[in-house]
């Protein structure tokens, strides 16, 4: 799964965490953070999460609906 060409599932998390931050900041699509400090496109709904696989974080995206807070 991708966004505007960044890989979002499956990858290390600070990487993708930037790579996300820069590229909204420079297209000024604005960043918005979810209750967690999750990352993500203002007025998607969209974040960036870390998801552990095993012994490992990668990062994982979770979709939400509008005016939905995410407490965990």
């Amino acid at each position: 799964m991708e966004f505007e060409g960044t890989r979002l599932v499956g990858m290390p998390v600070q990487a993708v965490d930037a790579t996300l931050i820069r590229h909204l900041e420079e297209s000024g699509t604005g960043v918005a953070f979810g209750c967690g400090g999750d990352p993500g496109p203002t007025g998607l709904n969209m974040y960036v999460r870390a998801t552990r696989t095993g012994d490992t974080m990668v990062s994982g995206a979770r979709f939400c609906q509008a005016e939905w807070e995410d407490h965990g």
